[in-house]
């Protein structure tokens, strides 16, 4: 980062503290106009606001038994935001590194989570690939669908099973009781070198009686860069138009009384040259289509018992690459049939009881054997295209609400392949007027996919040990800070390793390891306000002690991970300047982060690490709501202001390049909602 950018930084958080200063001494906010959305004080968005994220039981984020941040639709929209990365980048803890084939993923607390590791949920259906776990992220769920975004910073394993082990992401489409009519939105971006991205987005909902029913959907086109990629070798090429992000998407939610369906189609594609380190000679198609759906109804036996049997099945077709041209050429697709019962039992007033059970198969199957994918070695080698594998969990939570909340359960699960894995987890909450307090221990397991499986068969699930506690205060009506302190310990990491044979091919390579993990801290601070809004968040995290995984380590600096900055700040925030027109700039500080340029050599020669300088991103975002007619919202924005080169690296060694990311973007957006 040069010293203009960092004068620039510091001048953006002196002028948050004095938003701050002024909105503290600020009259009372005015009661919102017809058609504008209530304006809200920290006191009731924190005390009001409820979410089952944390406990499948409603409780505010002070009460909750997690570090849960919830980012409302309106925070969304204001900031400009264009797909899941944006929201999540100004959460304390996440970032964002390269995999491989270009598919970027999500890292959390300085852990690169991006196989299995951090569960994404869109209306309640796990997002998740189960071939290989991952989950692409860029350009890919519909940001116009959202109200609202809920993230546990922490396990979620005793709930939510195998892919919660350091993260939840729970994205809350609108309803149709939310909507009560129809919306569209038509956006485009622009770099220096081409398309960034344009799309168009229609949602519609309505709640007639006992029914109600809600249908959205995307088509869109965008481009990951419009930056050249240099590999290891030298070489290089644009890009732009060789890097597509393709998103084609459509959810249908149906309610009968406390009957409840949801189907998802998800037709996300990419382009890339990509591969492993080494472009192709050509750019290929890669897809990560899928279908999900869920049916479940929740059957109330008296103001106290409720018992949910739930339904689901889902089919994904990941990594698929169907050019037969390309080395990666794979045609294969996997699958998951859920049953499971949950009952919720309100013993006394201050005393709630969850259990459940749960058992799910998994299939994968694959057209050409010959290819990457699950071929004629899976399953043990015995010869077979298709493989199967069970699992069975039950899960129990005690959650008493009483002079303090404590929250204790537990989660056990025997599957096929692996065997079983028991997590327990252990919370003590307590708000007291503006002041709350958190001590949390969970256990936590990731469970490894087919492909893991297939590549090793002797691999077991990793297992993490996680200790938190949080502070918090309310300052006045309008100010909130919290604080918290985390320690993570991940044993027998699954990790994964790709090298070549003599004839050089591809020879990939999953194993359990010893241990990493992390330990650190974060610190989020929200102003709600009826003029200004802002939210500033700080993370730091340090592996020294911790991390005993080669490829994840940093030579010479055993406190950083690879592709993780050990420091992240970062400032979201609306100014209103008047009538519907609102000014919304928005920060990201990134320390230095690491990558690996060289994997040396046989002889002996040391692995060389490649650095990347401390990034300051820049955004600005103006929003016009009702312009000129209610419901019609203009937006335009300019994100990466100064054209910094904040690039993707990979987050284990593996002899990649960083992948670059946008330049400096200009985007405008238009949307109209209309009320039936």
């Amino acid at each position: 980062m040069t010293r203009e950018s960092l004068r620039v930084c510091l001048a953006i958080a002196a002028g948050a503290l004095g938003i701050a200063r002024l909105a503290a001494a600020a009259p009372a906010p005015e009661a919102p106009g017809e058609g504008q959305p209530p304006e809200l004080s920290v006191d009731e968005m924190l005390l009001y606001t409820q979410t089952s994220v944390a406990a499948k039981k409603p409780q505010t984020t002070r009460d909750a038994p997690g570090i849960v941040t919830i980012v409302t639709r309106d925070e969304i929209q204001t900031s400009g935001a264009r797909d899941l990365i944006d929201v999540l980048r100004l959460v304390p803890g996440f970032f964002f590194a390269l995999d491989v084939q270009g598919v970027v993923g999500f890292g959390m607390r300085g852990n690169f989570a991006h196989e299995g590791k951090i569960l994404l949920l869109v209306d309640g259906q796990e997002m998740n690939e189960i071939d290989y776990s991952t989950m692409p992220l860029g350009h890919h769920f519909p940001i116009e669908h959202i109200q609202r975004v809920e993230v546990i910073r922490g396990p979620g394993s005793a709930i939510y099973g195998g892919y919660a082990e350091l993260a939840v992401v729970n994205v809350v489409t609108r309803s149709g009781e939310e909507l009560k009519g129809a919306s569209a939105a038509a956006y485009y971006g622009q770099t220096p070198g081409g398309l960034a991205r344009r799309g168009l987005s229609l949602s519609m909902g309505q709640k007639a009686g006992d029914v109600e029913v809600s249908f959205a959907g995307l088509l869109g086109q965008g481009n990951r860069s419009d930056q050249d990629f240099v590999d290891r070798m030298g070489a290089s090429y644009s890009l732009e138009g060789q890097s597509a992000l393709d998103p084609r998407w459509v959810n249908l939610g149906v309610r009968w009384r406390e009957l409840r369906l949801r189907l998802i189609g998800d037709g996300y594609k990419m382009t890339t040259r990509d591969a492993f380190g080494e472009p192709e000679a050509q750019a290929f198609e890669m897809g990560f289509s899928g279908f999900y759906s869920e049916l479940s109804y929740a059957l109330k036996l008296g103001k106290t018992l409720t018992v949910t049997p739930l339904f689901s099945y889902k089919r994904q077709y990941p990594w698929r690459v169907p050019d037969q041209r390309s080395v990666l050429y794979t045609e294969r697709y996997v699958e998951r049939v859920r049953a499971g019962v949950t009952t919720s039992y309100d013993v006394l007033e201050p005393l709630n009881l969850l259990f459940g059970v749960e058992g799910y198969q998994d299939t994968g199957k694959v057209t050409n054997p010959d290819t990457i994918g699950i071929g004629l070695q899976t399953d043990n080698g015995n010869g077979r295209l298709r493989v199967r594998y069970q699992n069975f969990s039950t899960y129990a939570q005690a959650l008493y609400q009483g002079v303090v909340n404590v929250t204790a359960g537990a989660r056990y699960e025997a599957h096929s392949e692996y065997g079983d894995s028991f997590v327990p987890r252990f919370a003590l909450t307590k708000v007291y007027g503006p002041v709350h307090g958190k001590l949390l221990f969970s256990r936590a397991f990731r469970g490894p996919g087919i492909q893991n499986i297939r590549l090793n068969n002797a691999i077991k699930p990793e297992r993490t040990t996680v200790f938190e506690a949080e502070a918090g205060v309310q300052l006045g009506e309008y100010v909130f800070l919290a604080a918290n302190l985390f320690d993570i310990t991940i044993d027998d990491p699954i990790v994964y390793t790709s090298t070549t044979d003599a004839s050089g091919g591809l020879v990939e390579q999953y194993a359990n390891l010893e241990k990493t993990g992390s330990r650190g801290v974060e610190v989020e601070g929200r102003l709600r306000h009826s003029r200004v809004q802002a939210t500033l968040g700080y993370s730091f995290y340090s592996a020294a002690g911790k991390n005993k995984v080669v490829p994840y380590e940093v030579p010479g600096n055993s406190s950083q991970l690879l592709a993780a900055p050990q420091h992240k700040l970062t400032l979201s925030s609306s100014v209103k300047i008047v009538g519907g027109l609102t000014a919304n700039p928005s920060m990201i500080v990134m320390s230095e982060r690491a990558y690996v340029s060289s994997l040396g050599d046989d002889m002996g020669a040391p692995k060389t690490i490649g650095r990347l300088d401390a990034a300051l991103l820049l955004n600005l975002y103006l929003l016009y709501r009702d312009l000129g007619l209610k419901g019609l919202d203009l937006g335009a924005g300019v994100y990466n202001l100064l054209d910094q080169r904040v690039p993707f690296p990979q987050a284990y060694a593996a002899d990649h390049n960083p992948l670059p990311s946008q330049s400096i973007e200009v985007l405008g957006k238009l949307s109209y909602t209309l009320g039936f």
